[in-house]
């Protein structure tokens, strides 16, 4: 997910309103109180990125406007969390109730899909010919590379008459649906980042440019519904 970011010294704290559990991804190095620069900003369109205390881990921040009503809420550990109760002051920080536990997975790809203000296109082109559910299904591991709605716009952008007929309702069951089935990965386990990244090390271990002297750009392929997906690392 792309957006702003920010490294600072205050602390932000993002306790989930049922186990409060002190975990260190939900802590947020910020200088001010995120709930200001967004909830504060009228403009605000894009997702907003700040850093936690794990090294590899960041929160993901995106407010959803209906009517008057602004709702902010925080993706982390590939949970989305609504803010209940925000700007609980300390005197060492900031202190925001959310309602999830991030990083701890509760809904099914479907669900996600449903309830993401962000992916809603996607999940709009999944309801033709029932595609989305087999989404639901838990006895499945999907590993899914979900275009955001922002991802539509910009295609639309770049193509706008394809974009146009793949979400008109005479062509969705025939090629909007087949769209969606070259970015999903349905086997025996989900393919994390970790773990493409791992793959892609075992596998290309050693490998060399021999003309130019320098690293190969390493790539794995990953058989999806329709095709398959070459995903590159550099």
């Amino acid at each position: 997910m792309g957006g702003d970011s920010t490294t600072c010294a205050g602390n932000c704290f993002f306790v989930p309103g049922e186990l409060r559990a002190t975990l260190r991804v939900l802590i947020a190095s910020s200088d001010m109180c995120v709930s200001e620069k967004l909830l504060g900003n009228v403009r605000v369109t894009a997702v907003y990125k700040v850093r936690t205390f794990n090294p590899s881990k960041n929160l993901y921040f995106n407010v959803v406007t209906v009517g008057d009503n602004r709702t902010m809420t925080v993706e982390g550990g590939g949970v989305n969390a609504t803010v209940i109760q925000a700007d609980l002051a300390a005197t060492n920080g900031i202190i925001h109730i959310i309602d999830r536990v991030l990083g701890v997975p509760y809904t099914t790809v479907l669900d996600k899909l449903r309830t993401d203000p962000m992916l809603q296109n996607t999940y709009r082109l999944g309801q033709y010919q029932k595609f989305n559910e087999q989404l639901n299904n838990a006895d499945k591991r999907f590993t899914y590379f979900v275009p955001r709605d922002k991802a539509w716009e910009n295609a639309k952008v770049a193509f706008p008459s394809a974009i146009k007929k793949l979400f008109m309702p005479e062509f969705m069951h025939m090629y909007g649906v087949a769209t969606l089935e070259r970015h999903l990965v349905v086997s025996d386990v989900p393919y994390t980042m970790e773990r493409i990244k791992q793959w892609s090390n075992e596998t290309h271990r050693g490998a060399f440019d021999s003309i130019a002297g320098t690293s190969s750009r390493r790539e794995v392929e990953l058989p999806t519904v329709r095709g398959s997906l070459r995903i590159a690392l550099s």
